[in-house]
């Protein structure tokens, strides 16, 4: 059993009793993943001083440690290092939820039963890769016609001319045969069995046992390879309609397999790195909730234009959210900040500015969140093909994971546009979490 070091999205943590050489081998483990990823910064800093963690999330194992870093919006969750099972269950289901709405899309309720005491980001992976699998490999494995090659004492299949007249030229009692074998031993397949094979000694929740378990009952007649080959040989796919299904589990395992590495210098010992930005994570997870709220397409990343009239280097705009409602145009951005932590209730304009309260609107909201999303209106006002639609409501989306009745609010800003304050719930959830929960009625009519 690995000691355990728990720390959140920017936050620190201590490890006086850690040895020079249990750092070391540390950096090495998240400077290969770092290495992999083509980050240009490493998401987790380890030296004398501690660990410090930036926005990812995820496990790191090394030298015999575990460092499992949570969500900065859990950070209250966190005594000394510490994570009673009740809370670790509550938020690993919610960072479960957010993952499945985020990576599927397609999701409208997550099943989350039996998760009451899912307590590590193991138990978090396998269920997210297991779950899914079953359901694909129970529609059936697919199964490719594979060339092997044998020398044998009749023929099988086809005669190998060349091996035979040259290696076998003087044994008349051996003849070297090709053959097509119709297998499900294939290379997806393989990297599916390996990835479980890996998962299986480190999960304990004993729903996603059950679940790693039925997959590998399935997966019997595949063989069992080392990580390093799965990733290799599952390096080009070529996908088809049999194979099409296995898209979303095939990019889930190889990124867990990525994260495997020996190393170096330490004889048998291996390294395992698994992490995830909580800011792309937040940013799909908002896409999806705003596609099932508005029931339209959201356009993500979408240029509205430049802040010079330059050929080139007029700094492009990109906003991270578009899409149309009722004949009104909206441009949403992302903020992937604890906006209300400190009165645990959705922000209002109201609320922000009274003159009982300990903060103001500009302590909590960034000027320069506020700025850019107008500037966002003023240049959709002058795009070629959002003009026409009149001034845009701009859309602030910050996580909540209060268990208050979720509502926006909103303001005029200087341009006259309609600003929304938008929360999106990520937590907090009564009973089992749905789409129709996570974002408040908005109304188009103000003033």
């Amino acid at each position: 059993m690995h000691d355990i070091v728990r720390l959140c999205e920017w936050g620190r943590a201590s490890i006086n009793d850690w040895s020079a050489g249990e750092r070391a081998l540390t950096r090495h483990a998240i400077a290969h993943w770092q290495n992999e990823n083509h980050l240009p910064v490493a998401p987790l800093t380890c030296d004398e001083t501690g660990l410090r963690a930036q926005q990812w999330v995820g496990v790191v194992e090394a030298a015999g440690r575990t460092i499992e870093i949570y969500p900065k919006l859990d950070a209250t969750l966190l005594d000394k290092n510490t994570l009673p099972q009740s809370k670790a269950a509550g938020m690993m289901s919610n960072l479960l939820w957010m993952l499945d709405v985020a990576e599927h899309r397609d999701l409208a309720d997550a099943d989350l039963a039996g998760l009451d005491s899912l307590e590590s980001f193991f138990d978090l992976f396998a269920w997210i890769l297991a779950r899914r699998l079953l359901n694909e490999l129970e529609g059936g494995l697919p199964h490719h016609y594979l060339l092997h090659s044998d020398v044998l004492r009749s023929v099988r299949g086809r005669l190998d001319l060349t091996r035979q007249v040259t290696t076998l030229w003087d044994r008349h009692d051996r003849v070297a045969c090709l053959w097509d074998e119709f297998t499900p031993d294939t290379s997806l397949m393989r990297l599916f069995k390996c990835a479980l094979r890996f998962l299986q000694p480190r999960v304990s929740h004993a729903t996603t046992v059950g679940l790693v378990s039925d997959c590998l009952s399935l997966l019997d007649e595949v063989s069992d390879i080392a990580p390093f080959e799965a990733l290799a040989q599952a390096r080009v796919m070529f996908w088809d309609r049999n194979t099409e299904r296995f898209r979303l589990s095939h990019d889930l395992a190889r990124r867990l397999l990525g994260g495997y590495a020996p190393a170096l210098g330490s004889g048998s010992e291996e390294t395992f790195v698994f992490l995830m930005d909580m800011n792309k994570v937040f940013e799909n997870y908002v896409t999806a909730v705003l596609e099932h709220h508005f029931a339209t397409l959201v356009r993500t990343q979408e240029c509205l234009g430049t802040l010079f009239r330059l050929e080139r280097g007029g700094i492009r705009q990109y906003a991270d959210y578009l899409w149309q409602s009722r004949g009104a145009l909206w441009i949403g951005d992302a903020k992937y900040k604890h906006l209300t932590k400190a009165s645990g209730q959705p922000l209002t304009f109201a609320t922000l500015n009274a003159e009982t309260t300990s903060f103001r609107a500009g302590q909590v909201l960034n000027a320069g969140d506020v700025r850019q999303l107008t500037v966002y209106a003023e240049l959709s006002k002058i795009h070629p093909q959002l003009k026409t639609l009149g001034a845009p409501h701009l859309a602030l989306l910050y996580p909540y994971t209060g268990n208050a009745t979720l509502k926006e609010d909103t303001a005029v800003a200087w341009n006259g546009a309609f600003f929304h304050l938008m929360p999106v719930r990520v937590g907090g959830f009564a009973g089992a979490p749905n789409l129709n929960e996570v974002l408040g009625a908005v109304s188009l009519i103000h003033g």
